[in-house]
């Protein structure tokens, strides 16, 4: 008797399809008939920690590096006077603030109080040159008149 190639090709996938899930079962019989290994306690040492209570505020921040700073604004001062500084503002160095409106320097006014008393003389005898000329030209005012008639001959 002759079978059909079809037939002997289903029959081979039956036995295949039989064998693998026969060994699929008994895998999984094996698998769930093995005891779990026992399960030891391992200390595990704490791990050390610092703790803080948490607050808000500024943090400065420093980061340590090398390169060039500059000035956001860079001022020369000039004074517009001279004398002796007697006091210099504390923070007055390069690279510190100052304050608007502070105080930075203080200087001897002794200098400007005897020049001024030195303008003051030298204004009032301007003052009196000045009330001097105008009696001389008040004393002199008919000299034209003779003048012209000492040149010209006649009044």
């Amino acid at each position: 008797m002759k079978v059909a190639p079809q037939l002997i090709i289903v029959w081979r996938l039956f036995v295949v399809g039989a064998f693998l899930a026969g060994g699929i079962s008994v895998s999984g019989w094996l698998a769930a008939k093995k005891k779990a290994p026992a399960q030891q306690a391992v200390m595990v040492p704490p791990i050390p920690v610092d703790a803080m209570t948490a607050h808000t505020g500024d943090t400065k921040i420093e980061l340590p590096g090398f390169g060039t700073i500059q000035a956001r604004t860079r001022l020369m001062l000039r004074p517009q006077v001279s004398g002796e500084v007697l006091t210099v503002h504390p923070n007055l160095l390069p690279g510190r603030r100052v304050d608007k409106g502070d105080l930075l320097l203080t200087i001897d006014e002794q200098d400007f109080r005897l020049q001024l008393k030195q303008t003051e003389a030298e204004k009032m005898r301007v003052v009196a040159e000045i009330a001097r000329l105008q009696r001389e030209i008040e004393s002199t005012e008919g000299w034209p008149s003779l003048l012209a008639f000492v040149c010209h001959g006649t009044r």
